[in-house]
């Protein structure tokens, strides 16, 4: 994942968007595949996953000019974030190809998904997306 928001980064700084969301969406697929309870209403990591991914996706958006597109997915996000952050799991039962129930993954972006999405909104570093952010989350 380290290789694609690294991508995303260079696609931006070179205004080439399109590449940017595209990449973003390769790795959702990629995610997607991964993920063995696809259809579950259940919150798991892939959902965190998500709510993140819609973040750069709403900053890039915002930079090519669709304000109104960017503040959907910046709520989107946010709903998707308290929702996993209603019932954290980290566990990696949902994984395919991995059968330790056990384990769990570390998230160095931040503890809670909320936690998380600011983190990314600081990394993007975009003062009217993290504006539009404060507002949805009412602050």
């Amino acid at each position: 994942m380290n290789t694609i928001t690294g991508m995303y980064t260079v696609f931006c700084y070179r205004r080439e968007y399109d590449s940017a969301i595209d990449i973003i969406y390769w790795g959702q697929e990629l995610l997607t595949r991964l993920n063995r309870n696809e259809s579950s209403d259940i919150p798991d990591y892939f959902n965190k996953s998500e709510a993140l991914d819609m973040i750069l996706i709403a900053n890039v958006k915002l930079l090519s000019g669709n304000r109104e597109e960017a503040e959907e997915l910046l709520k989107k996000a946010y709903e998707t974030a308290r929702k996993f952050d209603t019932v954290p799991n980290y566990g990696i039962g949902s994984f395919k190809y991995i059968s330790d129930e056990e384990v769990s993954l570390h998230d160095m972006i931040g503890v809670t998904a909320i936690e998380s999405a600011e983190n990314i909104l600081s990394q993007v570093d975009n003062s009217e997306l993290t504006k539009m952010w404060k507002k949805i989350r009412g602050m």
